[in-house]
């Protein structure tokens, strides 16, 4: 009463904070104060223009309204649900709630309602019309916008081979001018040229993914360390949930039963929570460690090292890499080694990472295949080394799935890889 009161003086807040503790106290009684606290909450939240707060109280008062088959309480509500949804521009729930109130109200109310569906409806389809009409003009302006740059890339691409064109002509036609032993410098120049396109080619990538490495190890030594503090809490609050459960537990009988089941669900939603940014947080520590793998300086002095032992190295770092990951994880490893081959003379830590890589892979493969075919597939990795011809040769083979045709050219490509979204993207590195 006092909530409506101070509705009344237009003082919203203050009937608000009046209204709410009757409403709570209402609610697990369920008798006709609670629904005359359902009226003021309504009621209150539609004069502050809160309509998704109003359409809940009131879609609550019109339940309870239902359930006790009171025409006058249904009436009412009603009366707020109209109001609501028109303030929402639902004209469907609108005319869903008016087709069941115009029944209950009288023959004069009836055609001020029905003359206000008329007006509703015919809002709604001019608006409707408008929507199609601006989507219209939008589509078209869209469609004069691509065909416009469609025809100036189309232009660009002409005049560009044009250009190219006309000194290619000029240059075939000064080399033709030329005595007959100038025809076999000019190969040798189309063929030192190719050569120089290739090697830009390769520097112009070498700069791109240098300026990127720089970026992202500056990036990934930044987020390293708050998501550090960020992986650490998130493991002392679970420890910490746990601790205070167990004391609440302890404490039940002060504490009281109900309260404690209570508490206990808040703590389980704590526990959930903080379980999700520690997961999350370690999938994000794996990407900034890959970031940080890929920015590496990848610069290193040739030296003689043994070729089996690195091998053998970066088999064991593979393995013992997913098998963290995955307890369950096994493969079997076959090596044969040509012992004579001593020491050669590469760069260890490029050779080290390709070799990684080129096992990592192999790994997923074999481990999405057995996940696939189940128990009746055994997963297996046959590593060679060994000399072959005037060569030092390393092959890697496994049993998985294979690479498509359609990938095998792609797999030089810098950054190119197949694996879906928080398995890796090194590809072969």
């Amino acid at each position: 009463m006092l909530a409506m009161a101070k509705l009344e003086e237009g003082k919203y807040n203050q009937a608000l904070a009046l209204a709410l503790p009757a409403y709570k106290g209402g609610k697990r009684t369920k008798t006709y104060d609670f629904y005359e606290s359902l009226i003021a909450m309504t009621q209150i939240h539609i004069e502050l223009g809160r309509y998704n707060e109003a359409l809940i109280y009131a879609l609550e008062m019109k339940a309870m309204a239902d359930k006790a088959s009171s025409v006058e309480q249904i009436r009412k509500a009603n009366v707020f649900l109209l109001e609501i949804y028109e303030a929402q521009e639902d004209y469907e729930k609108y005319y869903e709630i008016a087709n069941e109130h115009f029944p209950m109200v009288d023959s004069l109310r009836q055609k001020a309602a029905i003359d206000r569906l008329a007006y509703l409806d015919n809002k709604l389809k001019s608006t409707e019309q408008e929507k199609q009409i601006q989507l219209l003009n939008n589509s078209l302006q869209q469609e004069t916008i691509n065909r416009f740059w469609v025809m100036a890339l189309a232009i660009s691409t002409v005049l560009i081979l044009s250009i190219i064109l006309y000194f290619r002509i000029r240059q075939i036609k000064t080399q033709k001018q030329t005595i007959a032993k100038e025809q076999e410098i000019s190969k040798k120049l189309e063929a030192l040229n190719q050569e120089i396109l290739k090697a830009q080619d390769q520097v112009v990538v070498q700069e791109k993914l240098a300026s990127l490495g720089q970026l992202t190890a500056g990036i990934a030594h930044e987020i390293k360390n708050p998501l550090n503090f960020v992986n650490n809490f998130a493991q002392d609050s679970t420890e910490l949930l746990d601790e205070l459960k167990t004391e609440i537990n302890q404490q039940q009988k002060q504490v009281g039963t109900n309260s404690v089941e209570e508490i206990d669900q808040i703590i389980g939603s704590l526990h959930q929570n903080v379980s999700d940014i520690y997961r999350n947080g370690t999938r994000i520590d794996r990407i900034v460690r890959s970031m940080m793998d890929h920015a590496r300086d990848t610069q290193s002095e040739p030296q003689m090292v043994d070729l089996n032992e690195l091998v053998n190295d970066n088999i064991n770092l593979a393995y013992h890499g997913y098998r963290a990951l995955d307890s369950s994880f096994d493969v079997h490893i076959k090596k044969q080694f040509d012992e004579s081959l001593g020491k050669i003379y590469v760069h260890p830590q490029e050779l080290g990472r390709v070799l990684l890589n080129l096992l990592n892979n192999a790994c997923y493969a074999v481990q999405q295949k057995q996940r696939s075919n189940g128990l009746s597939y055994r997963p297996a990795i046959q590593v060679y080394t060994g000399m072959e011809e005037d060569l030092v040769c390393i092959r890697i083979r496994d049993n998985g799935p294979g690479i498509p045709a359609e990938i095998r050219l792609k797999i030089f490509a810098p950054f190119f890889a197949t694996k879906p979204t928080g398995e890796g993207k090194t590809g072969l590195g």
